[in-house]
């Protein structure tokens, strides 16, 4: 952060780290996915640097599988922002 000075980040919150991902072979946890996405919220709101989300990344059969994953990234957000 220091050495780069960005106007803004994009971070791209991708989800195919997950235990039950059919492709990406890792093992965190929804919880662990939770904790990379506050940990980022914080980071960057403590160094006035504004930062764009998106979800990305994630593969399973059954797509709807996916909703409660990427919805950690709100999740991190709204905890974020209401300070809980």
């Amino acid at each position: 952060m220091r050495l780069h000075q960005p106007d803004v980040i994009i971070y791209d919150a991708g989800v195919d780290i997950h235990e039950d991902d059919e492709l990406g072979y890792l093992n965190v946890t929804l919880d662990g996915i939770r904790q990379r996405d506050l940990w980022m919220l914080d980071y960057c709101q403590s160094e006035n640097v504004p930062l764009a989300c998106v979800v990305g990344g994630g593969y399973r059969t059954e797509h709807s599988d996916l909703i409660p994953i990427h919805m950690s990234l709100i999740d991190a957000a709204y905890q974020q922002r209401s300070g809980k």
